[in-house]
């Protein structure tokens, strides 16, 4: 389920669940929700990446993958294998 903390009411909720679960000796996974990008935004993003492509001399799918995802969000799409 999905809560909203700022809701006074859905804290209650989410208090009373929580002890439930606790009393239930239960595996849970907590997890913090950001909010997406907006279309604006999302745009405004593709135009940054637009014009570092044009300036730099290469594709704009070039830029998201080598330098978008490589070397500015590298935590993010990084994979590590423990062997």
């Amino acid at each position: 389920m999905i809560y909203d903390l700022k809701n006074e009411y859905q804290v209650v909720e989410f208090k009373e669940y929580v002890s439930k679960l606790i009393e239930s000796k239960s595996i849970v996974e907590l997890k913090k929700k950001s909010p997406n990008r907006s279309l604006s935004q999302n745009a405004y993003l593709h135009l940054i990446l637009g014009y570092f492509a044009c300036e730099y001399g290469c594709s704009l799918d070039e830029v998201k993958i080598d330098f978008y995802k490589r070397v500015c969000n590298k935590v993010i799409f990084e994979r590590t294998m423990i062997n």
